[in-house]
């Protein structure tokens, strides 16, 4: 039987698409340069925030400088200016509050986020969406915390929640997410309504794949 199931935040429980492409641009305008198409942006999303901050940047000859010489900058920029843009299209997926509050009712079975989202936007994010109470754990990116494919968020999470990795699912919309999950010892479904490439996941093998949200319930359950 599961006991617990992790679920990753951006692409599985929510689509921030929107803010954090808004929030990259208000970045680029913040440094000087030029705003980005945010369709573009989208595809950036999903390997972490130093990939997005690098392959947002624009090259050497506009900027004067390699891109890894101001990408932490960037970054720095970047949190900055999303912690007080995270609500502001942002919203569940359709059917996943439904799907949370019938996961929340089964019995022995606790509930967490792995995210490698800065807790404090994290947090932001599942209050605004009065989605906090139905998670026994949140763990989110802290300094010094490697993020996700590194095991160590779920781990801590599943050390709150007094889970043995084997007793637990990771619930993402990305290889990091099963990458981290393997590492851990746990069991991974990928979703295919998320961020991620329906193919590309499907060949990365997860031990399960939910189509749709309501697959989690049968998928978990």
């Amino acid at each position: 039987m599961t006991k617990a199931a992790l679920f990753d935040l951006d692409g599985t429980l929510v689509d921030s698409r929107e803010d954090i492409a808004s929030s990259v641009n208000r970045m680029l305008r913040d440094m000087g340069y030029p705003a980005r198409d945010e369709r573009e942006i989208y595809g950036y999303i999903g390997g972490g925030v130093h990939k997005l901050v690098l392959a947002s940047l624009p090259p050497e000859s506009v900027t004067g400088k390699p891109a890894s010489d101001i990408v932490d900058e960037g970054v720095e920029r970047f949190w900055r200016i999303y912690k007080d843009h995270v609500l502001d299209t942002t919203a569940p997926y359709d059917g996943v509050r439904k799907a949370l509050k019938t996961l929340s009712g089964i019995s022995g079975l606790k509930l967490g986020v792995a995210t490698n989202k800065p807790l404090t936007h994290a947090r932001l994010i599942l209050s605004g969406l009065n989605l906090s109470g139905l998670f026994s754990c949140v763990k989110g990116w802290v300094p010094g915390l490697p993020v996700k494919p590194d095991p160590a968020i779920l781990l801590l999470a599943l050390r709150d929640m007094d889970i043995s990795p084997s007793d637990a699912i990771m619930v993402g919309d990305g290889t990091n997410d099963l990458l981290a999950a393997r590492a851990a010892g746990m069991k991974c479904c990928l979703v295919g309504y998320g961020y991620g490439d329906k193919a590309r996941l499907l060949e990365a093998g997860p031990d399960f794949f939910a189509e749709r949200v309501e697959d989690l319930k049968e998928i978990i359950g």
